[in-house]
């Protein structure tokens, strides 16, 4: 069934991450293949490493570096003390994440998340920002068996798309809800949305298209926590 939402944001103040987070740590990645990049992951303050937790694998937007990132996790993911998830923030590797190479590396990487922390039902609830939403709508197809919903704030990427490509999704991706994101006065944006929202939909997707009242490309209304509470109703929690 097709959806269709509008909302009319109100400023909200976050309290932001915990004194910890302020300060990202960030690990490093080297994948079999040579594929490295760095991430950092947001736990809760009173994380228990022996409960399970939903996880979020986020693309965001910028350059994707470190920079970009503890942007996105001050500015974006800047949730309040009692938020329950696993958040996980990559940076973007030398070669893209667009390559072969990339692909395997991600899911190589992914594998060893899983074994190192208690991912609620071992799987992955996947988001983009901006630029990011990119990767995001790559990876939900090349890389379904990961992911379980999937939300954009950006739907220009399926531009690319054929509608024939759009179909097959329809056929590999039946087990993910979408839900797209896309500010009012977008309008190329809210066109792209609503074709893919009618092809999408149409062909069994769980989709929610929801349109930001006053917004426009950089949905800046998105800061503050607001995009998290926006994956929570993707990933029905």
């Amino acid at each position: 069934m097709k959806k269709y939402t509008l909302l009319l944001f109100l400023s909200v103040a976050f309290t932001g991450l915990t004194t910890a987070q302020t300060h990202l740590e960030f690990s490093h990645y080297k994948a079999y293949n040579k594929v490295e990049f760095d991430y950092t992951i947001l736990t809760p303050e009173n994380y228990d490493k022996n409960k399970a937790y939903p996880a979020l694998f986020a693309f965001s937007s910028g350059d994707q570096g470190r920079e970009a990132i503890e942007w996105a996790a001050k500015h974006m993911w800047g949730v309040e003390k009692s938020q329950d998830w696993l958040i996980i923030l990559p940076t973007i590797p030398e070669q893209s994440w667009h390559t072969h190479p990339s692909h395997h590396a991600l899911e190589a990487f992914l594998d060893q998340i899983k074994k190192d922390y208690n991912i609620k039902d071992k799987t992955f609830h996947l988001a983009g920002f901006g630029e990011g939403s990119r990767a995001a709508i790559t990876y939900a197809n090349m890389s379904n068996a990961y992911f379980s919903s999937l939300t954009v704030a950006n739907p220009n990427p399926w531009s690319r798309w054929e509608d024939r490509d759009l179909k097959r999704w329809t056929q590999r991706n039946k087990h993910i809800p979408v839900r797209i994101l896309v500010g009012e006065k977008d309008k190329t944006g809210l066109e792209v949305a609503q074709r893919v929202e009618h092809i999408l939909g149409g062909g069994g997707i769980s989709l929610d298209l929801v349109v930001l009242e006053g917004e426009g490309e950089h949905l800046n209304g998105l800061q503050g926590g607001r995009f998290l509470a926006e994956v929570e109703h993707t990933a029905g929690l």
